[in-house]
């Protein structure tokens, strides 16, 4: 139970990263395109200028501009949808912290749960181990301090029990 909360806490923080990171991209996007229109505009804006100079020199009148209406309007919608990216970005990676904090917490429930079991085939050993290491303290054997024994751990063997536990809990 607690390995499937986990789990579905980390799905929940991708699925919300993947999202932000889409929307970012789309933001990015639609800024290229702000610019490109920005800049189209003012050559328009320019070149109708011209036009409408030439126009008046020439002792006419010069026609509205119809092009930069329909750059305008491509613009605006392309802000709004901007506007709408970014909140909408901001909606999805404001629930992170959230997720990413039920995520530590279903691992340190995981992780707590895997000490006990741990703990517990300890205690399931330690009657067939008690009788070798009495025998040990009695012999004053150099693993021995006082009434106590001394188990050592190897580096590869400790090291692969941290790759196991972060297969099984991600930390």
């Amino acid at each position: 139970m607690r390995a499937q909360s986990l789990a579905a806490a980390t799905a929940n923080i991708n699925e919300a990263r993947a999202r932000a990171a889409q929307l970012k991209q789309i933001a990015a996007d639609l800024e290229g395109d702000i610019g490109e229109l920005t800049k189209k505009r003012a050559t328009a804006v320019d070149a109708q200028g011209r036009e409408d100079l030439a126009q008046r020199l020439a002792g006419k009148t010069a026609p509205p501009a119809k092009g930069i209406g329909a750059i305008d309007a491509d613009l605006e919608s392309r802000r709004t949808t901007l506007a709408a990216a970014q909140t909408a970005k901001a909606e999805a990676e404001a629930p992170l912290l959230a997720l990413i904090e039920e995520a530590d917490a279903a691992r340190r429930r995981l992780r707590h749960a895997l000490q006990r079991t741990a703990e517990l085939e300890y205690f399931e050993l330690l009657p067939t181990v008690l009788p070798v290491a009495a025998r040990l303290v009695a012999l004053q054997s150099r693993l021995c301090r006082f009434e106590s024994i001394e188990i050592q751990v190897d580096r590869e063997m400790l090291g692969a029990a941290h790759h196991a536990l972060r297969e099984e809990i991600g930390a």
